[in-house]
């Protein structure tokens, strides 16, 4: 993972120096293997390439390792957007039709119109900015949601809807169907895999890469942008068995945040419309999104014993600081019955 110093210090509201991110983050866990400048419009920055285990998706964004930065050194981090999910599906925008039933492969699916984009270039600090992290710059739509996955780790992916024939369905692919990816590949689909598709075929292999056919484009004016959840494990056997392994598929491989769907649906929207202009729909597709929600949020809860946790550590430790370094990286701590217990 290939982060930024700059933008994880805005992250934390902290000026911390190299070393203190990168002795923090060894500390936790999360080895920096590499380092370097480069510059962009508002001056210099460095880059970090962070070790991240494949058990640790939640840290595959800027937020992330800022959290575990903050937990480590006992500093705040600058609060995430709480936005609560809706609890009832909500149908789309009037004229587009969009059909998804929650399966494991695709719990959660939403869908935004936004109408009067202007595609074209981004302002040079955000070129800059993915450059320096080793990202091409594409058009500030595409940049937008890139953006939005280095922060937050929510892949997206915008369509061009006037390209897309009689609205879109998430479902399997029969196999064989032909598939052109943004990057050029041309597959026959392998049957079974989940695909986002319109009247004329598959327009994007879901949770790894959209198609050539409704990419956005410089002419493109209105988009329909996806945010959604893609299984694990239907992500990873889509992947290998296309050999397409992208930034987006590598983050659905490892799990993504389904109960803040819906609060990462409006920062992809807010994004695209900072860098590109355009005004959203007011009506949303949103499909399995509050029962997604509710489930990633009232997990099973962990019993924890503080006195256990010194015998595996070796070494005392204050439950009180054990509580504390909890709730430093947003667990909810309640104490059960004797209070020696949580």
């Amino acid at each position: 993972m290939k982060i930024s110093l700059n933008w994880l210090n805005a992250l934390l509201a902290a000026d911390l120096s190299e070393e203190q991110v990168t002795d923090a983050l060894t500390r936790a866990g999360f080895p920096v293997e590499d380092r370097w400048a480069f510059e962009t419009p508002g001056g210099s920055d460095t880059g970090l390439d962070v070790e991240v285990t494949s058990n640790r998706g939640d840290c595959l964004s800027h937020r992330g390792l800022a959290r575990e930065v903050a937990a480590m050194l006992g500093i705040p981090s600058v609060p995430e957007p709480t936005q609560r999910s809706p609890s009832a599906d909500t149908q789309a925008p009037a004229g587009l039709e969009v059909r998804h039933e929650p399966t494991a492969a695709c719990p959660s699916y939403t869908a935004t119109v936004i109408r009067g984009v202007r595609v074209g270039p981004s302002p040079p600090e955000v070129v800059a900015l993915l450059e320096g992290l080793g990202l091409r710059s594409i058009n500030n739509v595409a940049d937008a949601t890139n953006l939005v996955l280095q922060e937050i780790g929510q892949p997206s992916h915008a369509f061009d809807l006037s390209r897309l024939s009689g609205g879109v369905a998430v479902q399997a692919a029969s196999g064989g169907e032909a598939f052109e990816a943004l990057d050029g590949s041309r597959l026959e689909l392998p049957a079974g895999v989940t695909v986002i598709a319109d009247a004329d075929g598959p327009q994007c292999l879901a949770g790894v890469m959209g198609g050539r056919h409704s990419e956005v484009t410089d002419s493109t004016r209105d988009v329909l942008l996806e945010v959604a959840v893609f299984g694990e494990v239907a992500t990873r056997n889509a992947a290998r068995a296309t050999r397409l392994n992208t930034d987006s598929s590598h983050r659905y491989e490892r799990g993504v945040d389904a109960a803040r769907l819906e609060a990462a649906r409006l920062q992809v929207v807010e994004r695209v419309i900072e860098l590109a202009g355009g005004i959203a729909e007011p009506d949303v597709f949103r499909s399995g999104v509050g029962a997604a929600a509710s489930a990633a949020a009232s997990g099973p809860p962990v019993h924890y014993r503080p006195e256990r946790a010194e015998q595996l550590l070796g070494l005392p430790l204050p439950h009180l600081e054990q509580r504390a370094s909890l709730e430093r990286l947003g667990f909810v701590v309640e104490p059960l019955g004797d209070g020696e217990r949580w």
